[in-house]
């Protein structure tokens, strides 16, 4: 029989708008070279200072700023600082509000120096386990790893009192994820809803260029960002050579296939064995590396179209797409085999275009001939504005409160089993001396073997 829950709630009554963003990588400025997550805590940050909050982001130390990244540009309300393991617990106890991107594997730290009456929103936009999963690798570190985040993600939940996800589908994963760990439960049914909130990855429209450059001369398709497991340019060669065959002039940019700041193996195998699969394509492809953010937008323009290529299945189903976010701003055309949120509402909204491997060249020349209109691409950059998708956030957050926490350990068969393990352990000699005499001493070694380890 469930025990009662003990319930306990801590409302803050002051709300200290003081909030901080927890980063891996450091910010975008100048030519500093772009970390996923920290363009997220970016993102968020500048979302969150909009709305009037004052927002701290702090980065790892061991990242460094480029020499012409300028601190000052940073927007109103939103300072940087770094953080280590000499500074953290000061950094977290000047804040009310900790908002941490579960998946960068730093919970138990930061949870280590986390008060009762803080507050912590996991950012879980990427269900970890299924992205690493999808690395399909048995690899003795991509197995530590998996552990590792595992961990990390297990533990930000459980303390979690506000949690961020991308899309509907992500929603319903992470519902059962938190029915497994007990979160969801009698006690928080009715609250964990109003502390879900659907926050994708965003854009700034400031971002955007006064003036975007012209399309290139001869039709091009660019393929834009690292080259990862779920991601099928190999899949890809033998379409572009019909591409090649049928459109006059094709070219093919390929930006950025190898992110630096990545070392895991199963990511860096697949990246050499994809740069091998284009090597029949080589007299039509320009590579360019990993370049700076605040760049991106000249590497955009060497193409007359993006393609990206998903492999299909679980992960596809659960990812967001982040690549796929500034082509909104850069007014480029994506070409895609969707299946992904994000791709099957930019397709949703004329944006993107679907195609399959026989009608490339096909959708290729569709893009090129009658591209979106800017009203369609400002649409949704209005959208998918981190202004935009932050706002309901921010109103909770003016009256932050705790989650409920409830025990849901069941006390009963705890004692039920301890005094099973009493009543065996006190009739033991009886019963050896019975085994001895139906099994042997050899026998009765082996069968108690057997108890003893289901005993521990």
């Amino acid at each position: 029989m469930l025990s009662s829950p003990k319930v306990l709630f801590a409302k803050i009554t002051a709300v200290d708008k003081k909030i901080l963003v927890i980063s891996e990588g450091p910010p975008p400025l100048g030519s500093t070279g772009a970390e996923g997550g920290a363009l997220r805590a970016w993102g968020i940050s500048k979302g969150l200072a909009g709305h009037g909050f004052t927002v701290t982001f702090a980065y790892r130390s061991t990242f460094a700023l480029a020499d012409d990244a300028n601190i000052k540009l940073a927007p109103k309300n939103v300072s940087i600082e770094t953080w280590d393991g000499t500074n953290l617990q000061e950094v977290i106890e000047r804040h009310q509000v900790v908002v941490m991107r579960y998946a960068m594997g730093e919970a138990p730290h930061v949870l280590a120096f986390l008060k009762e009456d803080q507050i912590l929103v996991s950012d879980s936009y990427i269900p970890i386990s299924v992205e690493v999963a999808a690395r399909r690798s048995a690899h003795p570190d991509e197995v530590t790893n998996y552990l590792r985040l595992q961990k990390s993600s297990l533990l930000a939940t459980r303390r979690a009192d506000y949690i961020l996800y991308a899309s509907s589908a992500q929603h319903d994963y992470y519902i059962g994820y938190l029915a497994g760990i007990n979160k969801l439960n009698p006690a928080t049914y009715d609250d964990l809803q109003q502390r879900m909130f659907m926050i994708p990855y965003g854009v700034d429209p400031s971002d955007k260029p006064a003036r975007l450059q012209p399309f290139p001369e001869k039709p091009t398709l660019l393929w834009y960002g690292a080259f990862y497991s779920w991601f099928d340019m190999e899949g890809l060669v033998e379409s572009l050579k019909e591409v090649r065959k049928n459109v006059p002039g094709f070219r093919m940019v390929i930006a950025g296939a190898k992110n630096p700041y990545n070392k895991d193996p199963a990511l860096l195998a697949h990246y050499e064995r994809t740069m091998r699969s284009l090597e029949p394509l080589r007299d039509i492809i320009e590579l360019v590396p990993w370049g700076p953010y605040d760049e991106r937008f000249a590497t955009y323009a060497k193409g007359s179209a993006i393609i990206t290529w998903n492999h299909e299945g679980l992960e596809n189903r659960f990812a967001w797409r982040t690549r796929l976010m500034d082509f909104i701003l850069a007014e480029r055309p994506v070409i895609t085999n969707g299946g992904d949120p994000l791709g099957e509402d930019l397709i949703r909204r004329g944006i993107a275009y679907r195609a399959n491997l026989d009608t490339i060249a096909a959708v290729f020349k569709q893009a090129i001939d009658n591209p979106p209109s800017t009203a369609a691409y400002d649409s949704a950059a209005n959208d998918y504005s981190w202004h935009e998708l932050t706002s309901a956030l921010a109103d909770t957050l003016r009256e932050a409160s705790r989650m409920k926490k409830a025990d849901m350990e069941l006390k009963g068969e705890i004692v039920r089993a301890i005094t099973h393990r009493i009543r065996w352990t006190v009739t033991l000699p009886y019963l050896v001396v019975k085994s001895i005499k139906k099994n042997g001493i050899n026998g009765t070694v082996q069968k108690m073997k057997s108890k003893l380890i289901k005993w521990v």
